[in-house]
C-alpha cells in the first residue's frame, strides 16, 4: 500500500486541523502501463482534487464535497446541491 498522509485545517471545524491518511493498492505496474513515478504522482493528484473538493464553498454548499467512508470513492468528483452544513 502507498499511504499518503494530508494535514489540513479541518473543513468540518474551522480553527482545528486533523490529518486523514490516503491508502493506495500499488498495482501491476506491467498491466497498469503506467511507471511508478506517474502513478504516484497521479495518487497525489486523487488526494489534491478530494481536498479541494472539501473546501471549495459557494454560499452555503459545498458543491463538490467528495464521498466519504461507506458513501462511495472518495476520489470520484460529485456533484451536490444541498447545503453541507447548518
Amino acid at each position: 500500500m502507498l499511504c499518503i498522509f494530508a494535514t489540513t485545517d479541518d473543513s468540518q471545524h474551522p480553527g482545528t486541523q486533523r490529518t486523514t491518511q490516503h491508502q493506495f493498492t500499488i498495482p501491476d505496474f506491467e498491466a497498469d502501463g503506467r511507471t511508478p513515478t506517474r502513478w504516484v504522482f497521479d495518487c497525489l493528484l486523487l488526494c489534491e482534487l478530494h481536498e479541494a473538493g472539501e473546501f471549495f464553498q459557494v454560499a452555503e454548499t459545498r458543491p463538490f464535497y467528495p464521498h466519504h467512508q461507506d458513501e462511495g470513492s472518495p476520489y470520484v468528483l460529485v456533484e451536490r446541491t444541498e447545503p453541507t452544513w447548518p
